[in-house]
């Protein structure tokens, strides 16, 4: 029924009743005759604007930041619908939601299953993804601003001080919002980006599922000291009966330091949505609300007030933009009207109208029946189209009805980030859609003492330490960090044991070190690399592990390369090459410049006679001037080799001793 002060009508629409009433505005339910819908009308009277002490302030804040405040067309958030001036109101209608607020659901101490609430959570989250993608901070998230259909669909009200989050007009130390729900950088007046809101949810959260505020006072300056100083207690503290994780999930969002929320609502709606994946006992198949199509990506890095999207944003319509300043009265109105209205629990309208939402709608367009084949890289995903948890896992085959037009495809595994992708249905010819699940990643920042140590992951190479290794949910990960006279460390890890951010030091102890000996007749000098080890020596201790070791000895022309692996403790042995007898000559031995294997000869060494070198292989070169002969002559072990090198012949002549002259 009318109310006696009530116009009988607002522009075009007839005034059924008033809903609720502020300081200088009111929220009334009225009906639009052109089709026979039923809104919302929020009026204000441009003579108690013109009064109020801060008008003009307001006027200058709200010109330029509300300028899209009517654009933001969300399944989630209330929408506008028209705006203008009649006599000396202004007004704005809206979307009638027939239902309650959250707020008056949390008063009524009305009890929700824990697998609906996340479920509405999750939806006002993709709303509030959308609002932040289009730069839009709402600055005041609270249970009375959000409205809740009788289908339990939430709706976000209320952007009466909402920003734009790239606007500069919102004045350091001015603070706006509710006290009870306000993030720390409200209360203290610093710079609010979209994080802030991010807090507001995490609150709302809490008091979701715990029946309580996280911060409770006797006055607001109790409540906003308790904020900014205080942390709460852990709901899992309150309430014994949630799921592992939930708990760390609300206190996340709750971080004093925007730095350590959630950098995006996106992100707390999908650990919210693979939390319900992997809890049984929240399985969305026995909850009576579907959980929502959202997969949320961020936007430009680094950035908190651009966004991209996936969620459930409703096609837009064709806007008719309203005068700048008819724009900053509909959002006074609505600052001044309270922020938020109870609406009416009656279903139907006043006067024969419909329910919100269904009057003068369009007929349904001609509907296509299509067979969608969903498959993923590992088989077990759930999926859902439209919101809708549909039967079976991936690989499904799905026979899907939809008017013309696409649908939301939204496929769900746990450890994995949830992917979102567009059905057209324009056709009925069947469609494969192999879908790619990117598994959760947490990085580990791993180090060691001493540093520099090298790191193998499932026996494969990645480099050396500080590094940050990559974990994936889903994978186990072998980690052997190893440094040069250090025993080897393993460690196990996987997506769970790495924590939110881990820091892993490694500590590796000295080892013993094993014994290599080099049995021959002859000493040696030890080389690794470049880098002398031993000289003259028939064994040597090394450190564990796999050594590249070069032995030579000048005088027996040895030069060549041996690969042993030590043990700590234990001891190893290297067999060089049995000796033989060179002898080297020189036609004409003037002037003559004798190589073996890269050695030099001294001219006392030359002629070489009778000389025990290594058996085997060996390069021997002679260089008159300008011209060279050589050539690789083999020594057998016990045996003698001559070689004459004649500046006259092309070739080097080699014999036996047995055979020389």
């Amino acid at each position: 029924m009318k109310m006696a002060e009530s116009p009988d009508t607002i522009g075009r629409y007839e005034i059924l009743e008033i809903i609720g009433k502020g300081a200088m505005g009111v929220v009334y339910k009225a009906r639009d005759p052109n089709i026979d819908r039923i809104v919302a009308i929020k009026a204000i009277r441009a003579d108690e604007l013109a009064a109020a002490t801060d008008g003009e302030e307001l006027l200058a804040r709200f010109r330029r930041e509300v300028q899209t405040a009517g654009e933001l067309t969300h399944s989630n958030i209330v929408t506008i619908h028209d705006g203008g001036q009649d006599g000396d109101l202004h007004w704005l209608a809206m979307e009638y939601v027939d239902g309650p607020s959250l707020d008056k659901v949390i008063g009524d101490k009305i009890i929700l299953p824990l697998q609906d609430i996340l479920s509405i959570f999750v939806k006002i989250c993709s709303a509030i993804d959308f609002a932040h993608r289009h730069n839009i901070i709402h600055r005041d998230l609270k249970p009375a601003n959000i409205l809740l259909t009788p289908d339990w669909e939430p709706k976000i009200a209320d952007f009466g001080i909402a920003r734009i989050a790239s606007s500069t007009m919102t004045r350091t130390g001015v603070i706006l919002g509710t006290p009870s729900y306000m993030s720390p950088e409200q209360i203290t007046g610093q710079r609010v980006d979209s994080r802030s809101d991010i807090f507001s949810l995490g609150i709302i959260l809490y008091e979701l599922i715990t029946g309580e505020r996280p911060y409770l006072g006797d006055n607001p300056t109790t409540i906003m000291y308790k904020i900014v100083h205080s942390d709460p207690v852990p709901p899992e503290s309150l309430n014994m009966t949630l799921p592992n994780g939930l708990s760390g999930i609300v206190m996340k969002s709750l971080s004093k330091n925007p730095e350590d929320r959630y950098q995006r609502a996106g992100d707390m709606a999908n650990d919210l949505i693979n939390l319900v994946r992997s809890s049984p006992e929240l399985s969305v198949a026995t909850s009576r609300l579907d959980m929502p199509t959202a997969r949320f990506a961020p936007g430009a890095a680094g950035s908190f007030d651009t966004y991209q999207s996936v969620g459930a944003p409703r096609a837009e319509k064709k806007k008719n933009r309203l005068p700048m300043v008819l724009l900053m009265l509909i959002v006074i109105a609505g600052a001044i009207a309270g922020g938020v209205y109870y609406l009416s629990t009656q279903s139907g309208a006043a006067g024969g109208g419909e329910p919100a939402g269904n009057g003068g709608e369009i007929a349904a367009a001609e509907s296509i029946t299509r067979e969608i084949t969903v498959t993923t890289e590992t088989e077990g995903a759930s999926v859902y189209v439209d919101g809708k948890l549909q039967e079976g896992t991936t690989p499904v085959t799905l026979s899907l009805t939809r008017p013309e037009g696409s649908s939301a495809l939204l496929v769900v595994e746990q450890g994995c980030y949830a992917a979102e992708e567009q059905i057209a249905f324009d056709s009925s010819d069947p469609l494969e859609r192999a879908v790619e699940l990117k598994p959760k990643v947490r990085r580990v920042a791993l180090d060691s003492e001493p540093s520099e140590a090298d790191v193998s992951v499932n026996g494969r190479n990645v480099g050396k330490t500080p590094l940050d290794l990559e974990i994936e949910c889903g994978g186990e990960y072998t980690v052997v960090v190893s440094a040069y006279a250090h025993r080897s460390e393993t460690r196990t890890l996987d997506y769970e044991s790495a924590g939110e951010s881990s820091d892993m030091m490694v500590a590796l102890p000295v080892a013993d070190p094993g014994t290599v000996t080099f049995r021959g007749a002859y000493p040696v000098n030890v080389f690794s690399g470049q880098r002398r080890l031993r000289s003259n020596v028939s064994e040597i201790q090394l450190p564990p592990g796999r050594h590249r070791l070069t032995l030579v000895s000048r005088r027996h022309f040895l030069m060549r390369e041996y690969t042993v692996d030590v043990r700590e403790g234990q001891s190893e042995a290297i067999d060089l090459p049995q000796l033989g007898v060179l002898s080297v000559f020189s036609r004409p031995a003037a002037n003559c410049v004798i190589e073996i294997d890269g050695f030099r000869l001294t001219l006392e060494e030359i002629p070489l006679r009778q000389r025990p070198v290594a058996s085997g292989s060996h390069q021997i070169k002679f260089t008159w001037g300008d011209i060279t002969r050589s050539g690789v002559v083999e020594v057998p072990p016990g045996g003698a080799i001559n070689v004459l090198g004649a500046r006259e012949m092309e070739e080097i002549t080699v014999r036996s001793a047995a055979n020389s002259q």
